[in-house]
């Protein structure tokens, strides 16, 4: 075993061969001293008169002699075959041959080795993700996984000129190659892989996240303390950026768990954020999903370009004198369907029947341990289902239904908005592939009044594959849409769509001697792939841009500025300045106020309102324009419109604010039971703990209906005026 000294002597040789290019020079350096010493003293000892000799004949000081020694290429030339014809001793020669040859060993080849080497750890380093190239304006994503792929093509849809890092723990080799085999390897010049630690302080200067246009927090969402970690991330963050006066203008952060992503609508957890004027943005895998399905309605194959329409929901757009009504089959109480499911009540809400009965849009969850899931689901929306409570039935084959008990700690609720919300939720106990789910399967199929869809949201997608395969022929031949949750790819769902082609049907009249024939679509013509982990974050959507714009009109209307608004026509006409100047106004009132000095942040509850009512804009829209009977018919509302819509919205509020954890107030709690008139008695203020007194029927509100009636009315003025802003590259 070698002594300690020795081995800890070449470890330390080791590193420092392995380190910077500087410190090798350095090493090269402390060579050439101990070579110079040496060459001093063996010239001393055993030549030194021909040294003198030589250093006459060549003009050259003696101090230098070692030096010319060790590094001239000719040295052997002059030594030889001197000017003067003088032929030097053999001891200067053996001498000046053995320190030329030392030279010709230790700088040429060490001078070159570590060129070499120095450029191949330059490589390396390269490759290995730990050099920062980007300064500034550059879009920095933190972590690593599929979701990835998505945000850099929603960036480059919206920038084809960015430029943007990604830092992550995972080989920088790694994070590239599966770049190269995805959607977005058609800009891997422009994307920059970083080794470091997202929640790691150090590796924020490197890569200059002060100077960065947007941060996108991912993480690896398949980690079990994901959601902790990112948030650890962003209070990283925070930290580091107080000392500068530039700041990101976005952080966008991504949230696996439904509960944690919940507080985030009610909670303004990174306050001081807004503080800093940054907009902090938590988004989740399984909402974004249902609001690519349900509002933007496309998905990105990675075998075409052009992306994939989804259908709607609702076959033809639901008006006043349609009988028709929303039927969303959910098989699978997961988190993507339970995601899903949360979504379409916030949405999908249309025109009351002409009798006043508000429309309903059911919203069914089928699983063999429906019993078990159901009071999990109805305690997270206690609110709502205190109101409202769900139905069950069992047809897990025992041949009864049974009553599940609503936990007791959902209390039934007496309110004045009983019988007023327009969603409903069922849970049915059952094997998706037993005889009396599939018989009820074909019974709603076969209902003409409901447009009924079909989710597959196992965690299984192998399983959600199967049993999109083999449905009841009526789920088929009616042209049912069954949505089939893929992970990766959609490319074997999509191809079998694409593929069905159409066939003639024919059937026997019934007088036996003629025929009837139909062209009919292929068994498989209605099945879509859902929940791919590569094409999961959205581009191009307008609802941000959309709840900023409401959350101006209202500020205008509580000002009392509403003729300060100015129409379509006046917006497009500005120039890039005064538009921008425009909107920078609008970010400002979107991110709060200053008030005698003191900033107030938008309480986050109401950009999340702000952005609900937004996206349901497309759903009111087409509704708007069915009534009309003209799909371009963009003209003002009238006042009878304004009136149906508006209780449309209050409806949508209604049911959002339940799901977002606002309860409605007890007698003693409701401002409209007091004897001051509700503007002005305090009890308004019980909404900073979740009681709002305005959920209540429409007819039954004070002046604060208004507002939704001037939201309604400014519908198409909200739609465009994103549409002009998002033009000229201001969102």
């Amino acid at each position: 075993m070698k002594p300690k000294s020795e081995y800890s002597r070449r470890i330390l040789l080791d590193r420092l061969l392995d380190t910077s290019i500087l410190k090798q020079l350095g090493l090269l350096v402390v060579a050439l001293f101990v070579l110079y010493v040496f060459s001093i003293l063996a010239l001393l000892i055993f030549c030194w008169q021909d040294a003198c000799l030589f250093c006459s004949e060549e003009n050259l000081s003696r101090g230098l002699l070692p030096l010319y020694l060790l590094l001239d290429p000719n040295l052997l030339n002059n030594i030889y075959l001197p000017h003067s014809g003088h032929i030097f001793g053999t001891g200067f020669i053996i001498v000046s041959t053995v320190i030329y040859v030392l030279g010709v060993v230790v700088f040429g080849g060490m001078l070159i080795s570590m060129l070499v080497n120095g450029v191949n750890r330059r490589i390396e380093r390269h490759r290995d993700g730990d050099i920062s190239y980007l300064k500034s304006g550059h879009y920095v994503i933190m972590g690593y996984d599929e979701m990835v792929h998505s945000i850099i093509l929603s960036i480059m849809d919206r920038d084809p000129r960015a430029r943007i890092l990604i830092l992550s723990s995972v080989p920088a080799r790694v994070v590239m190659e599966k770049i190269g085999s995805s959607v977005a390897r058609g800009y891997k010049e422009r994307i920059f892989p970083y080794y470091g630690h997202r929640t790691i302080k150090d590796s924020y200067g490197k890569i200059h996240l002060e100077s960065a246009e947007e941060v996108y927090i991912v993480g690896n969402r398949t980690l079990p303390a994901h959601d902790a970690i990112n948030i650890e991330c962003v209070d990283s963050i925070y930290n580091y950026l107080k000392p500068f006066k530039d700041y990101p203008r976005t952080i966008t952060c991504v949230f696996e768990d439904l509960d944690t992503y919940g507080a985030f609508k009610t909670t303004e957890v990174f306050r001081h954020l807004a503080g800093m004027g940054i907009d902090f943005v938590p988004i989740n895998f399984y909402t974004l999903w249902a609001r690519k399905v349900f509002i933007d309605r496309r998905y990105k194959s990675e075998t075409r370009e052009e992306p994939y329409t989804y259908p709607t929901v609702y076959r033809e757009p639901i008006t006043r004198d349609s009988e028709q009504y929303v039927h969303l089959v959910f098989v699978g109480i997961t988190y993507l369907g339970v995601a899903f499911a949360n979504e379409a009540a916030n949405y999908f809400h249309f025109p009351p029947f002409r009798d006043g009965r508000t429309r309903k849009t059911v919203i069914t969850f089928i699983d063999k341990v429906a019993d078990e899931e159901m009071p999990l689901f109805v305690t997270r929306n206690r609110y709502f289902f205190s109101v409202q409570p769900p139905e069950y039935r069992d047809l897990s084959g025992n041949g009864r239904d049974h009553e599940v008990t609503i936990p007791e700690m959902v209390s039934r609720a007496s309110s004045s908005i009983d019988g007023t919300l327009d969603v409903k939720f069922e849970f049915i106990k059952g094997d998706i592939f037993s005889r009396e789910v599939q018989d009820e399967l074909c019974r709603w199929a076969g209902d003409e009044k409901q447009d009924m869809s079909i989710f597959l949201t196992l965690a299984n997608q192998k399983f959600n594959f199967a049993i999109g395969m083999n449905m009841p022929d009526d789920i088929y031949t009616r042209g049912i849409p069954i949505f089939i949750r893929q992970d990766r790819s959609d490319n074997f769902v999509t191809n079998l769509r694409e593929n069905t082609g159409t066939f003639t049907y024919s059937t026997l009249l019934p007088d036996r001697n003629n025929v009837d024939s139909k062209q009919m679509k292929g068994r498989y013509a209605n099945i879509y792939p859902i929940g791919m982990d590569s094409d999961s974050f959205l581009g191009g959507d307008d609802s941000l841009i959309q709840a900023k714009l409401i959350n101006y009109l209202y500020s205008m209307k509580a000002a009392g500025k509403e003729d300060e608004i100015e129409s379509v026509e006046a917006l497009s006409l500005k120039d890039e300045g005064a538009l921008k100047a425009f909107w920078d106004n609008v970010r400002e009132m979107w991110r709060g106020t200053v008030r005698e000095g003191v900033f107030q942040a938008l309480p986050v509850s109401k950009k999340w309102s702000s952005q609900y009512s937004a996206s349901s804009i497309p759903i009111r829209t087409a509704s708007l324009h069915a009534m009309r009977g003209n799909q371009d018919d963009d003209s003002p509302l009238t006042e009878e419109e304004v009136a149906i819509f508006s209780e449309v919205e209050h409806n949508r509020w209604c049911v959002e604010e339940l799901l977002l954890g606002y309860r409605p107030p007890r007698p003693e709690e409701n401002k409209y039971n007091a004897q001051t008139p509700p503007s002005r008695n305090s009890l308004g203020r019980n909404e900073d703990l979740f009681i709002h007194s305005d959920l209540r029927p429409f007819k039954d509100l004070d002046e604060v209906k208004e507002n939704d009636r001037f939201i309604v009315g400014m519908t198409f003025w909200i739609r465009d005026a994103a549409s002009i802003i998002k033009s000229r590259g201001l969102e």
